[in-house]
């Protein structure tokens, strides 16, 4: 960890935004030295120090710009004060709050740039936290590309939360580093001292718990900490846990939903492969309670690596039992943590090896966020896997913020329209204007059309009118196992001649 004492550039920049709890901090803060109980801050090299004995807030090279352990104690948060030896107050009688600051996909960067490149970006991150702080706070690295900083005296919370969304929307100006231009964003999470009884270890706990809430929803953010966070990241941890040890033990099974082409009249065209997790104590646990954990925890990858396996085998059996399933299409769900794994190219590559499916018969799905959230490293990866014959389809378009300009030079194939407009455009104009704007989208790019979640034949109807080619959901078929899909395959795929 390192440290220094700053004296930054005066109050915070207002920002606006929502209004946050405006009550005064409790005035009286934490018991004053000499209390234990007051936070301190290991020793550490300094970070910066502004004034007549800095040099306007330089930091010194931060060591490797890899993720550091961290370790199962965290580090005691520093005092910097100058009254003398020991845990003096940062100010006598004074209040405070704690912020954990997390750079957001820094080990992409990290990885795709060199380590010396990270080094240097980090620094540039230590310098512009450092400026942008006032007299009497801290910022520290904690590790890695995480950092604190420790707010001295806020005058009430408001200012306080004020003063973070700051140093988090400092971040989207991007950084300057080696004469490249970098965009970076953080993800932040704010604690403050409620009874003056917890510790230091409490504190940076409470924050990288808020930090970790930010990140998983997308990161560029801020969240202040409440107490029932805490308890939601024990239920969250025990559910990794649990995770890993199902994947071992078996407890995760796929089901596959048809894929039905609407021209010619609605005929299977192809399967989307779906996770399932039954748990020996809990029972059946739905996929949207424990991707999101297995995402943030990184659990994800070795998840995804045995969907991708296993569903590549379960097409090949496909293939083998039913000529009609020669001509379909096998789609299978890649989150974002998969594609930013730089071993992810070799998980697919060795998924078609060993199982045998060719190429050609793997479409991957990656949604819209994740391909947005770093569109030059994802066209890269997906231009890779492109060269294995695999198509690839934009999952959920709509939900996100794609660029126009990024989306033209991707090498897609397919938009899928999320389900949410599908369901509604019947009954609202809006939503059926976003389903006809997809759509024309689409054919402008040269791209095929998938709409998830038809439930009606109206629907059905109003989307050939629209030329979409696609169609999936409970109107066609819920997900199924292997032998209801074999039937499905056998009733409903065009046999050898009936073309698409």
């Amino acid at each position: 960890m390192v440290r220094g004492r700053v004296r930054g550039r005066g109050p915070h920049r207002p920002l606006r935004g929502p209004r946050p709890d405006d009550r005064p901090l409790d005035p009286r803060g934490p018991e004053p030295h000499p209390s234990s109980r007051r936070p301190r801050l290991a020793p550490g090299h300094e970070l910066g120090h502004h004034g007549p004995q800095g040099d306007g807030g330089t930091a010194p090279a931060p060591g490797p710009a890899r993720p550091a352990h961290r370790a199962g104690q965290p580090h005691a948060l520093p005092h910097t004060g100058g009254h003398g030896p020991g845990p003096a107050p940062l100010r006598p009688g004074g209040a405070f709050a704690v912020l954990f600051v997390d750079v957001d996909r820094f080990k992409i960067l990290n990885d795709s740039l060199g380590h010396s490149f990270g080094d240097a970006l980090l620094l540039s991150v230590g310098a512009r936290l450092l400026a942008g702080v006032r007299e009497g706070d801290t910022v520290a690295r904690y590790g890695g590309d995480e950092f604190l900083v420790l707010l001295d005296a806020p005058r009430s919370m408001r200012e306080a939360v004020r003063a973070a969304k700051n140093i988090v929307a400092d971040f989207r100006r991007g950084f300057d580093v080696e004469g490249r231009h970098v965009h970076l964003t953080a993800s932040a999470g704010l604690v403050f001292p409620q009874s003056g009884e917890e510790s230091a270890a409490d504190l940076l706990q409470d924050s990288d718990i808020a930090m970790q809430w930010a990140k998983r929803r997308g990161g560029d953010r801020l969240k202040v900490f409440t107490p029932s966070m805490r308890e939601n990241a024990r239920k969250r941890l025990m559910l990794e846990s649990d995770m890993r040890e199902g994947l071992a033990r078996g407890d995760f099974f796929l089901v596959f939903q048809p894929v039905v082409s609407l021209k010619g009249g609605p005929r299977m065209s192809g399967m989307e492969v779906l996770l399932r997790w039954l748990h020996p104590e809990k029972g059946l646990i739905g996929p949207g309670e424990f991707i999101p954990v297995a995402e943030e925890t990184g659990v994800i990858v070795d998840l995804g690596r045995w969907v991708l396996l296993r569903a590549c085998e379960a097409m090949v059996r496909f293939r083998a039992a039913e000529p009609r399933a020669e001509g379909l299409t096998l789609s299978v769900n890649v989150s974002g943590r998969q594609l930013d794994n730089t071993r992810f190219l070799d998980h697919v590559r060795q998924a078609l090896e060993q199982s045998g499916l060719p190429g050609e018969c793997l479409r991957l799905e990656v949604t819209e966020t994740a391909i947005m959230r770093n569109p030059e490293f994802t066209a890269l990866a997906l231009g890779r896997l492109k060269e294995l014959g695999i198509s690839i389809s934009v999952d959920d378009f709509g939900r996100g913020y794609s660029s126009m300009s990024y989306l033209r030079q991707l090498p897609l194939d397919v938009l899928k329209i999320d389900l949410s407009f599908v369901r509604k455009m019947l009954d609202s104009q809006a939503d059926m204007e976003i389903v006809k704007a997809i759509i024309n989208l689409a054919h402008n790019l040269d791209l095929k059309v998938v709409a998830e979640g038809v439930e009606r034949r109206e629907q059905q109807n109003m989307l050939m009118l629209l030329d979409c080619e696609y169609a999936q959901g409970f109107y066609y078929a819920k997900p199924q196992g292997e032998d209801a899909l074999l039937q499905t395959i056998r009733d409903y795929a065009p046999g050898r001649g009936d073309g698409d």
